[in-house]
């Protein structure tokens, strides 16, 4: 299925400022008594929703329940959302701009042109995350000393994103020791009105993958106050005092230059990234290996003999010296001082495919206290997870995951759908998921799977060391009824949990996003 032309052209309306002629969508002309009665909030979704319209990926049944919010508002009805821009801060961004460079490979293996890879809403990165507090107060230069150290340890990192900065459209990155994301979101990056797509005006929205970014948005409306903030007269004293214009303007006119040490960063110059295979830092992903140009077939069925129930998915912490992250790093000569984090090294998918599930508070019911171990069936041996794994997919056995409430709540989610997917993990039968892990493992081509009401793996009777049979019909629809066979116990029936098929036929998101640029 392709996208359409948007079916709300005609809400398209002209609006004069000085001689500049802009266009925007009016959006009351929906409905102007359902409109009025609209939380700002929510007319901002409205309106993307409305202005990204294809009836593909957002549908206008999706514009009608975002209209009808006040019917809507207490029942469980998800909507899509493009938001204005991305803000990333360095943790998150490095894995982004990988998968971009894996996803040029893929377009450029396939005979397509690898330079229409791009973001496609903007996206800023700010890189605050690196630095550590090796000196502090005693030390006068404490700040100098700290900014070699981060320049010595993510030299690799560092490198990449450069490169990103040079090769991708749509992209910038603010350098280290430029300030934090919050602050230079709030007094650079904000744009509360957009001007682009042919001068159409559109509301400000960000998402970031920090989990506490501060909002700045078309509402110009993110805090009241009154009770304890100073008066408007008050501040407006203090700013005309002491904050002047031509100290920001003199900070950000050179905020993209960074220091000295990012500028001496000789960044290869190209449209493809020139991986090392040497780096421990940044890898080439699997996810595009054998990629074809067409959506493959569902596979029928999925056996698996391994149960993990935790919120510790996606590790970003330091890496513990006897992990198998650990022993892949020194068999390169890293030594245990230069392991730094799981965080610092979401750029190699082999240090964080090991790392996945390698949380030592992990709970996995197949043990008898916590801890990143499992059993091997049918040999009962005990090892860890990610060894586990490497002897399933040897033994061309996926995996299954059978967990209980609020699957993958909680935060560092990047790698908490690709980990398990670089594990064979096929499929999760869950209680009830996070909204956003539901979306990521779809995304990733794993397929989300529930409980009926007042059903768990206990109800029913499961331990884990069971194999499992979850056969996938080739019109696989959202909201359907699947059956779960398990070997020398009742057969159960699930639900599938989510949206679209498109990118789990696609083998997830990334997939079908290489395949609409052929």
């Amino acid at each position: 299925m392709a996208a359409a032309e948007n079916p709300y052209q005609a809400l398209r309306q002209k609006l004069q400022i000085g001689e500049k002629v802009y266009e925007y969508y009016d959006i009351k002309q929906l409905d102007q008594q359902k409109y009025a009665k609209l939380p700002y909030s929510i007319r901002v979704l409205l309106e993307a929703a409305v202005r990204n319209c294809d009836n593909f990926q957002i549908l206008s049944s999706d514009v009608a329940n975002i209209l009808d919010w006040q019917n809507n508002r207490a029942l469980e009805v998800e909507i899509p959302f493009r938001p204005a821009r991305v803000i990333l801060q360095d943790f998150t961004g490095v894995p982004a701009v990988v998968d971009f460079a894996a996803m040029r490979d893929a377009v450029k293996s396939l005979g397509g042109d690898a330079a229409k890879i791009n973001p496609i809403s903007p996206v800023d990165l700010v890189v605050d995350h690196s630095v550590q507090v090796d000196f502090f107060r005693s030390s006068t230069d404490a700040l100098e000393k700290n900014q070699e150290l981060e320049f010595e340890r993510n030299k690799e990192r560092f490198l990449f994103l450069k490169w990103g900065a040079q090769a991708l459209q749509n992209f910038l990155i603010v350098p280290p020791g430029s300030g934090i994301v919050h602050q230079v979101n709030l007094e650079y990056l904000a744009r509360v009105v957009f001007g682009t797509d042919g001068d159409v005006l559109y509301p400000d929205s960000v998402v970031g993958t920090d989990s506490h970014t501060t909002m700045i948005n078309g509402l110009g409306v993110p805090v009241f106050l009154r009770d304890i903030w100073p008066s408007r007269e008050e501040l407006q004293e203090v700013e005309r005092k002491h904050v002047l214009p031509a100290m920001f303007k003199e900070v950000y006119a050179k905020i993209t230059q960074g220091n000295n040490s990012w500028n001496e960063l000789q960044a290869p110059v190209s449209q493809l990234y020139p991986w090392s295979e040497s780096s421990t830092y940044i890898k080439s992903p699997p996810f595009f290996d054998n990629m074809v140009t067409r959506a493959y077939e569902m596979q029928p069925s999925s056996s698996i003999s391994v149960t993990v129930t935790t919120d510790h998915i996606s590790p970003a912490g330091s890496i513990s010296r006897n992990s198998p992250a650990a022993r892949f790093l020194a068999q390169r000569g890293v030594t245990p001082h230069e392991f730094n984090s799981y965080g610092a090294r979401r750029g190699n998918d082999a240090v964080m495919a090991r790392g996945t599930f390698a949380n030592i508070r992990l709970v996995n019911k197949l043990m008898d206290k916590a801890g990143p171990k499992t059993k091997h069936f049918p040999s009962g041996d005990v090892m860890d997870i990610f060894d586990a794994a490497e002897r399933y997919l040897s033994e061309k056995r996926d995996l299954i995951l059978l967990t209980g409430k609020e699957y993958g709540s909680g935060s560092s989610r990047d790698w908490a759908a690709k980990g398990p997917y670089m594990l064979g993990v096929k499929a999760v039968i869950a209680e009830s998921f996070e909204r956003i892990q539901r979306s990521n493992l779809v995304g990733m081509g794993i397929v989300p799977l529930q409980y009926l009401e007042g059903q768990t793996a206990a109800t029913l009777g499961l331990d884990g060391t069971e194999s499992y049979s979850i056969e996938l019909p080739e019109q696989l629809t959202p909201g359907q009824r699947l059956t779960v066979k398990v070997a020398g116990k009742p057969s159960f029936e699930v639900k599938v949990r989510f949206d679209t098929e498109v990118y789990f036929k696609h083998g997830g998101i990334l997939n079908y996003m290489v395949r609409t640029m052929l």
